[in-house]
């Protein structure tokens, strides 16, 4: 049931989308984009569930891409969830002032946390804690709904997280790539 709903990634940190896409595609269908701009246009052509928009990239931010989204009647609706490497106040309070439904800071990146708030943008509270404990996740195990975030900071104590912090490289060869990828997932397991 959850393989159809469609989540649309758009990030210029290749390796950060790459990373994002091999954790959903167990539960979801994903689309990538590198802008805001290929976002949007992908976005009309095949309409998401739930849009994932960095805050910080060339060309449209993510502020820019989430205002082109609402602007048109088609997008308007759409569930957004911002990806910030800047976990300052004004970041933050900047993506949910324009309408973003939810914010992950990529720092603090916990891949269980980041399916239930998907989950969440699509089912709703109520029944995304229900899927959640229930083991309903495809690829994880049960778990209990994220705590409140007091600040920027992690959750610390459950064993559940995993820190990581993008890293601006270039993978010259997609076998590197796929490597570095799946380390980083391997380490989340």
């Amino acid at each position: 049931m959850s393989s159809r709903y469609r989540v649309l990634v758009i990030d210029d940190d290749q390796m950060f989308r790459s990373l994002v896409q091999t954790i959903l595609r167990k539960d979801f269908f994903v689309s990538v984009a590198a802008h805001g701009q290929e976002g949007f246009l992908k976005a009309k052509e095949h309409r998401p569930d739930v849009a994932i928009i960095d805050v910080q990239m060339p060309g449209w931010s993510g502020i820019d891409t989430l205002r082109a989204f609402h602007m048109d009647a088609q997008l308007s609706d759409i569930k957004t969830i911002m990806l910030t490497a800047d976990a300052s106040k004004e970041t933050v309070l900047a993506a949910v002032h324009s309408g973003a439904d939810d914010y992950v800071i990529k720092s603090c990146f916990n891949k269980k946390e980041f399916v239930y708030k998907i989950y969440r943008q699509i089912l709703g509270p109520e029944a995304a804690t229900q899927m959640s404990l229930g083991a309903g996740f495809a690829s994880l195990p049960s778990i209990a709904p994220p705590m409140p975030v007091s600040g920027h900071s992690c959750i610390e104590g459950d064993g559940l997280n995993a820190h990581f912090s993008p890293r601006r490289e270039t993978v010259t060869a997609s076998k590197q790539s796929n490597d570095k990828i799946q380390e980083i997932v391997d380490s989340w397991e």
